[in-house]
């Protein structure tokens, strides 16, 4: 009994070795979640961690009986290439792991590498191969961050801002006695004497930098809402459209004389009272003698010059990039789809076009179509609305192809949001199974029997 005692299980190997048992058990429960729904689609992202290894997160996404959206996190996978053929490799072995058939993809999305989206070696292309259906949707969280980022970039004052606020990051996270006085408020940084902190300081008692950091927090909190938007697992292209609109229409908003103003005035008011450098315009260019000499346009006023090169300046090239960049996804599949489930009359084209793509019955839907809007239950609804109808009246056996229709439509995802971090490969996938997919239920009695059965024991489990 003595020597019983010494065998506990209690090891890494082993414990990993329980983890990875009751990782495959959730991963059989998620894969028979999805061969009920038929069609799927795929998330997928790949990053390097703090060990330089390339992870890829793996996430499937399902629409239920209920049209209710699922998405299931199936794993961390290291890859030893990022190229598109490995990467396609490592997702079709998952896919057969958990015996899901490709051809019943029908969205993919990604982020905008070119290793992801490329035309001819990238995943989405490959994969669209063997599932013509499967159409890619470059994750529109992400385009929403590079459109900020080459708005930031593309107006020097806004660049220079944020070059100084990640400088003072710089200067405080590299010295453990500068950033014990960084988070005792009271201190500041004329505690230093040498020449980086009082440059800093300099850039910072200055009215542009307080002005820049207004204008960035009234710009980027409208950008904030949209981005919180974009990055729900329930958000449909239809409200993607509805938000982007409403969002760029309250940007626009800020292009006016009022606006400006007050955040001018308040600026202003913080550098007066803190004692900073008063607004000054910047100095004057000139033209070339080769060119014909001169200077350049001067202008007006200290006031005109931060409202024409600053504020509108950054409001008309943010709207400009969202507007250009999130039209990526505005593909025609979706378009048409939008309009055949939130219409209030039949499209004929859209119709057409639908059931070409999805191969299915022209006629047949148009007979349920028609049906369905005449009833009183779908009229003057979003599409969102018209398919709690189809659950509430349980209208899924009298409409079945509109049904399926509205299962795609839910199934397309519009973002890709998971992060990974450095840990053993097995362990790392298996416990971010457990963590992300605790609502599935373990079977505790299964997995001590797997665990025994795995191989031969000291001790017996019964």
């Amino acid at each position: 009994m003595e020597h019983r005692k010494n065998f506990q299980y209690t090891s890494a190997t082993f414990q990993n070795e329980l983890l990875s048992i009751i990782g495959e058990q959730i991963k059989c429960q998620i894969a028979k979640e999805f061969k009920e729904a038929k069609v799927f689609a795929i998330i997928a992202d790949e990053t390097q961690d703090i060990g330089k290894h390339e992870q890829v997160a793996i996430v499937l996404r399902y629409v239920n009986e209920k049209l209710e959206v699922h998405e299931s996190f199936v794993g961390f996978y290291r890859a030893k290439r990022t190229d598109g053929k490995t990467l396609v490799n490592e997702l079709k072995n998952d896919l057969i792991s958990m015996g899901l058939n490709i051809k019943n993809l029908r969205a993919q999305c990604y982020d905008g590498a070119s290793n992801m989206r490329g035309p001819y070696k990238g995943v989405a292309a490959i994969i669209m191969q063997e599932a013509p259906m499967a159409m890619y949707i470059h994750c529109n969280a992400h385009i929403l961050n590079l459109c900020i980022v080459n708005c930031c970039m593309r107006v020097s004052s806004i660049r220079n801002t944020f070059f100084v606020i990640q400088s003072i990051y710089n200067f405080i996270e590299k010295s453990t006695k500068r950033h014990a006085i960084f988070k005792n408020i009271k201190k500041s940084f004329q505690s230093f004497s040498d020449g980086q902190a009082n440059a800093l300081l300099k850039n910072l008692e200055d009215f542009n930098f307080v002005f820049d950091l207004l204008l960035l927090r009234r710009v980027l909190a409208q950008c904030d809402i949209l981005s919180k938007t974009l990055q729900s697992s329930s958000v449909t292209y239809e409200i993607v459209k509805s938000v982007k609109n409403s969002s760029l229409e309250v940007l626009k908003s800020f292009r006016t004389d009022e606006f400006f103003s007050k955040l001018f005035n308040h600026s202003t008011e913080i550098a007066d009272k803190c004692g900073f450098r008063a607004a000054q315009l910047p100095r004057q260019g000139k033209i070339p003698s080769k060119i014909g000499g001169g200077s350049k346009a001067p202008f007006q006023s200290v006031e005109h010059y931060y409202k024409v090169s600053i504020v509108w300046r950054v409001i008309d090239i943010l709207n400009e990039e969202i507007e250009a960049s999130l039209q990526e996804n505005n593909l025609d599949v979706l378009n048409n789809l939008s309009k055949v489930l939130g219409g209030t009359d039949e499209d004929a084209a859209s119709v057409k076009y639908v059931c070409k793509y999805y191969n299915l019955d022209n006629e047949h839907l148009l007979s349920e179509l028609r049906c369905f809007y005449k009833m009183e239950e779908s009229r003057n609804k979003i599409i969102q609305e018209k398919a709690d109808v189809f659950v509430q009246k349980s209208l899924k056996s009298v409409f079945p192809v509109l049904f399926e229709l509205f299962r795609l439509f839910f199934t397309i995802l519009m973002n890709s949001t998971y992060t990974r971090n450095k840990i053993g490969q097995e362990r790392l996938s298996s416990l971010a199974l457990l963590a992300i997919e605790r609502s599935i239920e373990v079977n505790i009695s299964k997995v001590i029997d797997d665990f025994n059965l795995s191989q031969k024991r000291r001790l017996n489990f019964v």
